[in-house]
């Protein structure tokens, strides 16, 4: 009997569907799908977590027979009948023979229903607030529900990380944009450009908003950490490199961005056409910045986590 045989059976016993095993494997329902299809092979790690949940050994879960449950009938003589030899039938589309066809999966599960309601909500708030005349206010709310919803219906795994992701990144790049608001704002009070330039109420708004923004980003990158705790990231020499690249562009763009922001911003009323390309150098200087230094962090504590 076939490992993708075995899997299903397994799977069917246990009364977990596709999707259910896929999210306790932390893999997309169709690698459990081309598994029990024996169009592809499970790792290692992945074999063993299997074979845990199961409570049956490797060599039951690869080569074993999953569906004998109890022990062989005796024959009226006594005998133990010998096992009747599975006849293969030819493939001609690519699944493997004598096995029973998988169950379908309902087409509106909890997901699916969330990213359709998402994307209802953000239609009509788009619609409402273009009718009241409000429409940039209406194209900036209703992306982040349209956001959310793709992500919802898109993304297997993590739906609920991403779309807080997603949310984080819509207001930090509006704060960002509209008022000029960094997490970096709250560390460094005590400049003097900083002190004598704004009142003590507006700095103060602004310090407790970058204070959030900072508390926000550490919460987002605890979070993704946490949730990425199990899945390998070894030291290969291609995360190696993924991790050192992260670094070096994170503190190539700090430096890029410092160059042309601190500069412009130092010239007083720069204009409207200079300002129109420093929003999105400031954007990109405040949000790029925090996004890569959280991928960054996450990827080195996991490269660091032994195996």
């Amino acid at each position: 009997m076939s490992l993708g045989t075995n899997l299903y059976t397994l799977r069917q016993r246990a009364g977990l569907s596709q999707d259910a095993l896929a999210e306790k494997l932390e893999v997309s329902r169709q690698s459990v799908s081309k598994w029990e299809t024996d169009a592809s092979v499970p790792e290692l790690e992945k074999l063993i977590r299997l074979a845990e949940m199961f409570n049956v050994t490797l060599d039951e879960l690869i080569r074993g027979d999953a569906t004998a449950s109890s022990p062989p009938e005796e024959t009226p003589e006594g005998g133990i009948p010998e096992p009747v030899p599975e006849i293969p039938d030819v493939e001609t589309s690519g699944k493997s023979p004598n096995r029973p066809p998988a169950p379908s999966q309902p087409y509106w599960t909890g997901k699916r229903v969330a990213g359709v309601v998402l994307l209802s909500l953000g239609g009509l708030i788009l619609v409402a607030l273009i009718l009241l005349g409000g429409f940039g206010t209406g194209l900036f709310l209703s992306s982040v529900f349209f956001a959310c919803g793709i992500i919802f219906l898109k993304c297997p795994k993590r739906p609920g990380l991403w779309c807080a992701w997603a949310v984080f990144i819509f207001l930090y790049a509006y704060l960002s944009a509209f008022i000029g608001i960094s997490s970096t704002l709250v560390l460094t009070p005590l400049l003097p450009w900083y002190v004598n330039v704004l009142p003590l109420s507006e700095m103060t708004r602004q310090l407790i908003t970058s204070g959030a923004i900072l508390a926000a980003l550490l919460a987002m990158t605890g979070w993704t950490l946490w949730s990425f705790w199990r899945t390998p990231f070894p030291r290969t020499r291609k995360n190696i490199l993924t991790v050192v690249i992260l670094w070096i562009v994170r503190i190539a763009l700090v430096q890029i961005m410092g160059r042309l922001v601190l500069p412009t911003l130092s010239m007083g009323d720069p204009g409207a056409w200079t300002y129109s390309l420093l929003t999105p150098a400031m954007v990109l200087d405040n949000v790029g910045c925090d996004l890569l230094t959280a991928a960054a962090v996450v990827t080195t504590i996991k490269l660091a986590k032994r195996a």
